[in-house]
């Protein structure tokens, strides 16, 4: 999922991997549309019923 606010120059991104030990990861990056500012943060999420969850509460969020 990406969000991107034009006004402010913004984007937040959502992605989901597996980390080598086969845990789902919830991967959050944000940061600027004109610099190299931004962070990131890894969530290890215990199965797909939290990853969603845990979406869901996010993209209530973004919107």
């Amino acid at each position: 999922m990406l969000w991107i606010h034009e006004q402010k120059q913004r984007y937040y991104r959502l992605t989901v991997n597996r980390d080598l030990f086969g845990d789902l990861c919830l991967v959050r990056t944000w940061g600027s549309l004109v610099d190299d500012c931004g962070g990131s943060k890894t969530e290890v999420l215990d199965n797909e019923r939290s990853l969603a969850s845990q979406m869901h509460v996010i993209k209530k969020q973004r919107q």
